[in-house]
């Protein structure tokens, strides 16, 4: 035969590669959009050591009259009550948003 046993298994193997990434590429959502966007701040919940890594904030934010988001803030100053936050919203081929804080316009 053409292949020798470990040549076989490697194409068996290249030909699962192959198959993955084309399933992961056409099943993963696409980015339809990213906008900026300010939230308020109406909670901020420290842990329980703030010098330690679980002493980041968990922040709540209202981004619209009825839409509230919970996020970890990880850097610069830490957020007050009322402050606005700088966020960035992703949107997905899938109706998904992402939210992140754009920690580039953050005070």
């Amino acid at each position: 035969m053409f292949l020798t046993r470990p040549g076989r298994g490697t194409v068996v193997f290249m030909l699962i590669l192959a198959s993955y990434f084309l399933y992961s590429e056409l099943t993963m959502p696409s980015l339809v959009s990213r906008e900026n966007i300010i939230g308020t701040v109406v909670n901020v919940k420290h842990g329980e050591n703030k010098s330690s890594s679980n002493g980041f904030p968990l922040v709540e934010l209202e981004i619209s009259a009825n839409q509230k988001i919970k996020l970890i803030f990880f850097g610069g100053p830490n957020p007050v009550v009322g402050d606005q936050v700088p966020l960035i919203v992703e949107v997905y081929n899938n109706d998904e948003q992402t939210y992140s804080v754009n920690y580039n316009s953050w005070k």
